[in-house]
């Protein structure tokens, strides 16, 4: 997957470093237009859910990983067109991660502003359906 865009209107970067465990992977597709379609789709499921996982093997199939070094930080971009695709590991074994992505106090608030909008905007969903 790719992330959404943490600030407006500027490109961020992210550093993920896995203190313990397997790292981020990272990988590169030749299909530009799937990758996009397939991640808007996914981006609409519920995580874990049947269809995310489908949609997460065909993203599989158009996607090659980059390897990369366990014991090192990474840096790539997020948000935009060229935000770079990633991926959590594979689960074996516990892992201790971290990731940052710096910004001003105006953009993390800006930031925190959209998620709770976000998190009321689903309880509102839940509270429809049932």
């Amino acid at each position: 997957h790719t992330d959404a865009k943490f600030f407006n209107p500027h490109k961020a970067y992210k550093l993920v470093l896995a203190i313990k465990g397997p790292q981020t992977r990272f990988g590169i597709t030749t299909d530009s237009e799937k990758f996009i379609q397939l991640s808007v789709e996914e981006n609409k499921e519920k995580h874990g859910s049947e269809k995310d996982i489908e949609i997460r093997k065909e993203l599989g199939l158009i996607v090659t990983e980059i390897p990369t070094p366990v014991e090192n930080a990474t840096i790539y971009l997020v948000g935009g067109n060229d935000a770079f695709v990633h991926s959590e590991p594979q689960m074996s074994q516990e892992r201790l991660f971290i990731a940052i992505v710096p910004g001003s106090e105006e953009e993390i608030n800006e930031w925190y502003e959209r998620k709770e909008k976000k998190k009321a905007r689903k309880k509102l969903e839940q509270s429809i359906d049932e």
